[in-house]
């Protein structure tokens, strides 16, 4: 659900989920935190398009970048992009790093090698 009606909480909201085997003080606050977020912002919405001029409707763009080591548990990466057309996202993904990347340089690669797949998928 947060991904097609709330996507700015499915992060927040994936992060937590690692958790819900072992709830601790920690991660009931930062749920609270996300119920106080949603009652303040239930009347915001997404609004699709853009009346900039300088984006053309039929150009497509794309943005990405990653995390070097940002989960505490393992130690992986977190990578994400975002692809719009004619100012509205149509596509984007956040995604933990199947492995344990050694560098900063590293995890922004893995991050791209996701964005160029997708920009192919989307291609076709």
């Amino acid at each position: 659900m947060s991904i097609w009606a709330r996507p700015d909480l499915a992060h927040a909201l994936s992060v937590l989920g690692r958790y819900v085997h072992n709830l601790s003080e920690k991660v009931w606050i930062a749920y609270h935190r996300i119920a106080k977020y949603l009652i303040k912002t239930k009347d915001i919405r997404i609004v699709f398009g853009s009346r900039d001029n300088k984006h053309g409707e039929k150009e497509l763009y794309a943005s990405s970048d990653s995390e070097y080591g940002g989960s505490l548990d393992d130690r992986r990466s977190t990578s994400a992009y975002v692809f719009s057309l004619g100012g509205a996202a149509i596509s984007w993904k956040v995604k933990l790093s199947p492995t344990v990347c050694l560098s900063t340089q590293e995890a922004k690669y893995v991050g791209m090698s996701e964005a160029t797949k997708e920009a192919l998928s989307l291609r076709m």
